[in-house]
């Protein structure tokens, strides 16, 4: 059973790996052109989202799916099993990735709408205290993201499937099947 403790370092190494694929991503943007002296500041727009909108009963936009794949594979990586067999991500609502996910701890609540990310390997939570009890560990790591910044809600690993297929919550898209 993980602890607290345990759930929150996943939660951090999520967030770090996050945070390093959006600045990548943010490094590889074109700057915007600079603003002329004449116009006034209230003319510039906000930057659009870092990531399309997600949709329910729709798969994941590209470039949020290769992020999602990026930061699974390193915590798959720090979790013991650096080729899991597979990683599948699926659009749903923050109810439905609560119920198959089930996270360790509280999920931040960021909106309705999120991704909730499975994959199937050999994985243990390593160099957690874990006052004097069994590391958690397991065959599944679940994990739920906010689909605007990609920022980890809420992380698990359990030994049984998620309780309801994937496929009954919308398009289930293979993480490791794109490049």
């Amino acid at each position: 059973m993980p602890t607290i403790r345990g759930a929150l370092r996943v939660l951090l190494a999520l967030a770090v790996i996050a945070l390093a694929a959006l600045l990548l991503s943010r490094l590889s943007r074109p700057s915007p052109p600079a603003r002329p002296a004449s116009q006034p500041a209230e003319a510039v727009t906000t930057a659009p989202p870092l990531y399309a909108p997600a949709v329910l009963g729709m798969g994941l936009p590209a470039q949020a799916a290769r992020d999602l794949r990026a930061v699974e594979l390193g915590v798959a990586r720090m979790d013991g099993d650096p080729k899991p067999a597979w990683i599948m991500a699926v659009t749903t609502t923050r109810a439905e990735a609560i119920r198959d996910g089930r996270p360790a701890g509280t999920v931040l609540d960021l909106g309705p709408v999120v991704y909730l990310v499975v994959m199937k390997g050999d994985f243990a939570y390593a160099g957690v205290d874990t006052q004097r009890a069994a590391p958690a560990s397991g065959y599944y790591e679940s994990a739920i993201f906010d689909p605007g910044t990609l920022a980890p809600l809420g992380a698990s690993i359990t030994s049984s499937a998620p309780p309801v297929p994937l496929s009954r919550l919308g398009p289930v898209l293979n993480l490791l099947a794109i490049r």
